[in-house]
Parts: C-alpha cells; sequence; structure tokens
C-alpha cells in the first residue's frame, strides 16, 4: 500500500510512504519513503527488491535485503507520539508493558518503524524516457537467474524495459 500523509516536521510537507503490511502476523513489516505519489509497485517472488511507479514517471528501487543496516533520519517520525499511541492501545502495548526504561521503549520504536530510503531512483538520468504518471510494471525475469528484467509503461504508452544486476 502507498500512502500521502503531511508530516509533522515542518522541513518534510508532504510525504509518500510505501507501507509493506503482513496479514498473516498482522504487522507492518517495512516502511519506505518516496520522492513522490506511488502509481504501480511490484516485486519478485523473493521479496528482496522492490519496484515503484510514480506519478511523475520516475522508477525507484528498495533493496528490501538491506533494511536492516538502511534508514533515514532517526527523526523522521513523532516518536513519542507513537509511544503514547502504542500505551493507549491495549493490543500494541502488549509487547511494550515489561519494558520500564524510557531509553529502551524510544529505541524499540524507532526500530519497529525505521523508514528506509531508496537504493536507486531514475529522477535525473539523462535520456530517461518516462515523464508521465507509470501505469503498469511487471517482472518478465525473476531474481535469481543472472539478472532481473521488468517491463514499464506510463500513460502515455511509452514502454521501456530495465534490468537490474546485484552489484
Amino acid at each position: 500500500m502507498a500512502y500521502e500523509i503531511v508530516s509533522p516536521r515542518d522541513d518534510l510537507g508532504i510525504v509518500y510512504l510505501i507501507v509493506v503490511y503482513s496479514v498473516a502476523a498482522k504487522q507492518v513489516l517495512r516502511i519506505m519513503k518516496s520522492e513522490s505519489e506511488v502509481t504501480q509497485l511490484c516485486t519478485p517472488a523473493n521479496d528482496q527488491l522492490l519496484i515503484a511507479g510514480t506519478s511523475v514517471g520516475s522508477l525507484v528501487l528498495y533493496d528490501l535485503a538491506a533494511f536492516e543496516t538502511a534508514g533515514l533520519k532517526q527523526d523522521f517520525f513523532d516518536y513519542e507520539a507513537l509511544l503514547m499511541h502504542y500505551a493507549q492501545d491495549p493490543e500494541l502495548a502488549g509487547e511494550l508493558k515489561d519494558i520500564d526504561n524510557p531509553h529502551k521503549l524510544n529505541k524499540l520504536v524507532r526500530a519497529k518503524f525505521k523508514v528506509l530510503g531508496s537504493t536507486f531512483a531514475t529522477d535525473s538520468m539523462t535520456g530517461y524516457k518516462h515523464f508521465s504518471p507509470i501505469r503498469r510494471l511487471k517482472f518478465v525475469s525473476k531474481v535469481g537467474q543472472s539478472h532481473a528484467q521488468i517491463g514499464v509503461m506510463d500513460e502515455l504508452g511509452v514502454i521501456s524495459q530495465w534490468s537490474i544486476l546485484e552489484i
């Protein structure tokens, strides 16, 4: 799912978030930031990559395998407000009830709501073909081969194919 939110931080303005949610586990698995509205998402079967197409024609790649070592500014969210929300929700408060150290509580919530920035984006690439919203993303070949390929189509019908190589 992709969301547009207004950040409580004045310097961020409108923020676009991609939230990966597990229905089975009933929890948020990943939160990622996008520079513009997300129109399409796709991922190969191994769930190590996420590709987003945006309303301005950009493609954005997220390396989900590097999530634990990557991240944006630690003050991306209002973590004190998240802690207050946790304390008021009995279901959420259960996992925090045994922690009485405020520093540990803050660290736990920061880790739980870590925001991943993109690994690669096509913004400002010379010769890039897409200048209208991306309407279709499709993996043509899956990761696990020598490289992954995706097909892209934008609102104007411009089609391109991209190869993704792990370096």
